[in-house]
């Protein structure tokens, strides 16, 4: 069995205390069935919320990319050296 825990909150405006009230006298709840109740299903939409890296992979992945033509094939050399003296720096940042 799950164990259960309290919480209080305090200083809710009194605009949203009465929200809840209405709100949950509508749904024939108490206020704390009704909070209860909220914090439920924000919490089940949050679990369910697609990550970052879900939508990428919807919209950019292996369905929806596309193949580029080798490098070489569009005139383009295959590496750029930045190896060479020209491209050395100091530690002061000056070439």
């Amino acid at each position: 069995m799950t164990q259960k825990t309290t919480i209080t909150v305090r200083d809710i405006d009194p605009g949203d205390k009465v929200w809840l009230q209405t709100e949950a006298v509508q749904r024939g709840l108490s206020m704390e069935a009704f909070v209860r109740q909220l914090i439920h299903e924000k919490r089940e939409r949050a679990r369910l919320r697609e990550k970052p890296s879900e939508v990428f992979a919807h919209f950019f992945g292996v369905q929806h990319g596309v193949d580029l033509e080798e490098r070489t094939a569009m005139g383009i050399e295959s590496r750029v050296d930045f190896s060479g003296p020209e491209y050395d720096r100091t530690d002061n940042g000056e070439s």
